[in-house]
């Protein structure tokens, strides 16, 4: 296993100099928008403008980023905002489904891309073509999948785990959203998680779901993922609750890793849940952890630093297979 590890500190920030443009940066249900854009900042770079649907949104996203330093200019079109603020980088944090047209605007412009989960709803050779035409152009695309960024504590949890011999996963998560929706917006956690730790071309068959009742609105997916010749039994599922913050867990065999996030503060930790009664009741090995956020940020913005003064951009083959393996997964959605 080679785990996302926590990028290196550079003595010079990673973003400096680079200008970024935002689409989606308003503090809205559960959006990244504006903490990727106070996370490119907090790493050198200048945050230019906000892209947004309506003139009284985005000037109200504007406003709330100042609270935190940042100032940027509000646009509702996207060609007057490239002309005007001349952005090295797009964050794309708009609604799932909207992704679409303006990853195709930043190829247009030569732009490097960091786009909330999932990319593309749609993975055709539109898309495709699409997409291999950022590295053509020595340009990053990048997807938002924070949780590879927690294998790092899941290895100081489970140090002797083997991904060899591994036979399940599962994972929990805690989604606002109900039907389709939800699984759209949350398939790219538990993939992601897998291509990190079972390297290679990637097949899933045996795909069923199960949705639960409308008054007790959980749902499970069960799959099969084969990498070469192995098998894993893969389980997601979604479980409707009231708690803040969303609980969210995932687990190799019987290797668990639960998040924990303590407010005031959002400071994160990873544990293993409690140990069997047998073996005790007391705590389970806990490790802090920094945000996965801010090393998604940074391990983005070191790559566009590296490609601005390399001139490439070597596609990220492992993004064009998520996008292939979740069009499969939703086409096997039946509500």
């Amino acid at each position: 296993m080679a785990p996302t590890a926590t990028p290196a500190i550079h003595p010079r920030l990673p973003a400096m100099g680079l200008r970024v443009a935002v689409v989606g940066a308003r503090r809205a249900r559960n959006g990244t928008g504006p903490y990727l854009a106070r996370e490119a900042s907090a790493l050198g770079a200048e945050v230019v403008s906000i892209l947004g649907t309506r003139p009284s949104s985005t000037e109200t996203a504007c406003t709330q980023l100042k609270e935190w330093g940042i100032s940027a200019k509000p646009f509702t079109h996207f060609d007057p905002m490239v002309r005007e603020t001349h952005p090295d980088v797009l964050i794309v944090a708009s609604p799932a489904g909207t992704h679409r047209p303006w990853l195709e605007a930043a190829a247009e412009s030569g732009m490097h891309v960091l786009c909330e989960k999932p990319l593309l709803a749609l993975f055709d050779d539109a898309g495709k073509a699409m997409l291999r035409r950022f590295s053509a152009q020595g340009k990053v695309l990048a997807e938002n999948c924070q949780w590879p960024f927690t294998l790092f504590s899941f290895q100081q949890l489970h140090p002797s785990f083997d991904p060899s011999k591994v036979k399940r996963f599962r994972m929990l998560l805690s989604p606002q959203d109900r039907g389709r929706t939800r699984w759209l917006e949350t398939l790219s956690h538990p993939l992601s998680l897998l291509q990190d730790v079972f390297h290679g071309p990637a097949k899933i068959s045996e795909i069923r779901y199960q949705e639960v009742s409308s008054s007790a609105p959980d749902a499970r997916l069960n799959f099969l993922f084969t990498v070469f010749d192995q098998e894993i039994h893969c389980e997601v599922l979604l479980e409707d609750t009231n708690r803040l913050p969303r609980p969210a867990e995932f687990a190799f065999d019987d290797m668990v890793c639960r998040r924990r996030i303590e407010t005031p503060g959002y400071h994160f930790s990873f544990d293993t849940g409690f140990q069997p009664i047998e073996l005790g009741d007391g705590p389970a090995l806990s490790v802090k952890a920094e945000d996965p956020l801010h090393l998604r940020m940074t391990e983005f913005m070191i790559r566009v630093s590296q490609a601005v003064k390399t001139g490439n951009a070597p596609l990220d083959e492992s993004l064009l297979r998520r996008q292939q393996l979740m069009e499969k997964l939703l086409a096997a959605y039946r509500p």
